[in-house]
C-alpha cells in the first residue's frame, strides 16, 4: 500500500463525507421550511390556480433541484475516492478493518466517514515504519 496516496484519498473522503452530511442538514431544515411556508401560502386557495402552481415552483422545486446537482456533483467525487481508498485499502495485510468498513461505507456513509478515518490512522503508522525502519537484531 502507498501511504501518501491512502493518505490523500482518506482525508479526501472524509472533508467529502463531511460536507455531504453538512449539506444534508441544511437540506432537511431548508425542506421542513419551505413545505411550512407553503402550507401557509396555499391555505384556502385553489391548488390549480397558477400562482399557487408558480408558489409551489418557486419555494419548493427549485430547491430541491439545486440541491440535487449539488448532492450528485459531490456524492459522484466521494464514490470516486471511495473506490480509490477501497482499493488502496485491500493491499493492507496486517490490519483489514478499514477495507471492511469503507465496503460498508458504500451503503451507509457513517461507517465509510469510520473506514477512512481507520485507513488515515494506518497510512500513518505505515508511513512511519517506512521512515524508521525496525533494527534487525543478528545475534551469529
Amino acid at each position: 500500500m502507498n501511504p501518501t496516496n491512502a493518505k490523500v484519498f482518506s482525508i479526501f473522503g472524509i472533508i467529502l463525507n463531511v460536507i455531504l452530511m453538512i449539506l444534508s442538514g441544511i437540506y432537511v431544515v431548508n425542506f421542513i421550511a419551505d413545505l411550512q411556508h407553503l402550507i401557509l401560502t396555499i391555505q384556502g386557495f385553489d391548488p390549480n390556480d397558477p400562482a399557487v402552481i408558480e408558489a409551489i415552483m418557486n419555494n419548493f422545486l427549485r430547491p430541491i433541484l439545486i440541491f440535487t446537482i449539488v448532492f450528485s456533483i459531490v456524492g459522484i467525487l466521494l464514490l470516486l475516492f471511495n473506490i480509490l481508498a477501497v482499493i488502496e485499502a485491500a493491499k493492507l495485510e496486517e490490519n483489514r478493518m478499514p477495507f471492511i468498513l469503507l465496503i460498508v461505507g458504500f451503503l451507509i456513509s457513517t461507517v465509510g466517514l469510520v473506514g477512512f478515518v481507520l485507513l488515515l490512522i494506518e497510512a500513518n503508522k505505515l508511513e512511519k515504519q517506512q521512515q524508521n525502519p525496525p533494527e534487525v537484531n543478528n545475534f551469529y
